[in-house]
């Protein structure tokens, strides 16, 4: 089966997100998968862009990066990504980015998303690796999760807060492996 060419590529083809798993009848149920992979996918592309400058810086060394326009290229790039996934996979849900134009409309949402694509320019810029990608979802108006993604340490941690009638979300952390592994009671 091919692609309707009269009608336009889905975003994140376009942007080189993995595809979209199939939604289950009740989003939420993939909510923590979603934003995983989504801050992941951000998180990859921030350490290829730090990677390519500092190649293309050469000889040069690190200290011929232009660090303003990395950080800028970053941002803009991470941001398109995540919101592109995010109106593609959840077009219902409201969006609200560091580095995008605040929506009123988020203010009446049931549900949004709020990211930041890069938190910690001057890290990414210095070539340390203490930068993330940070994806929350917000559900009438109560924080149902949390995800800080540090691409070059090779982490992600998730947060599930969980409201009554839920079952306990409990916090995992993942080391580059795409099952969850639980924390241990006790663990920092």
């Amino acid at each position: 089966r091919g692609r309707d060419p009269t009608q336009p590529r889905p975003k994140w083809k376009v942007l080189g997100v993995p595809p979209p798993a199939p939604r289950p009848a009740t989003a939420s149920a993939d909510d923590h998968a979603l934003a995983v992979r989504l801050a992941r996918a951000a998180g990859d592309l921030l350490v290829e862009l730090r990677a390519r400058a500092v190649a293309d810086a050469g000889e040069a060394g690190p200290g011929a990066i232009d660090g303003k326009a990395l950080g800028r290229e970053g941002d803009r790039r991470a941001h398109e990504l995540l919101t592109a996934a995010l109106a593609d996979e959840r077009p219902h849900d409201a969006v609200l980015s560091e580095e995008g134009a605040a929506d009123p409309a988020r203010l009446d949402a049931e549900r949004v998303w709020i990211v930041d694509p890069l938190d910690g320019t001057r890290e990414l810029v210095a070539g340390r690796d203490e930068f993330t990608v940070n994806v929350a979802l917000v559900k009438a108006g109560r924080p149902h999760l949390g995800i800080v993604a540090a691409p070059a340490l090779g982490q992600t941690t998730l947060r599930m807060v969980p409201h009554a009638g839920e079952t306990t979300g409990a916090q995992a952390v993942w080391d580059g492996v795409e099952s969850p592994r639980p924390r241990q009671a006790g663990s920092t």
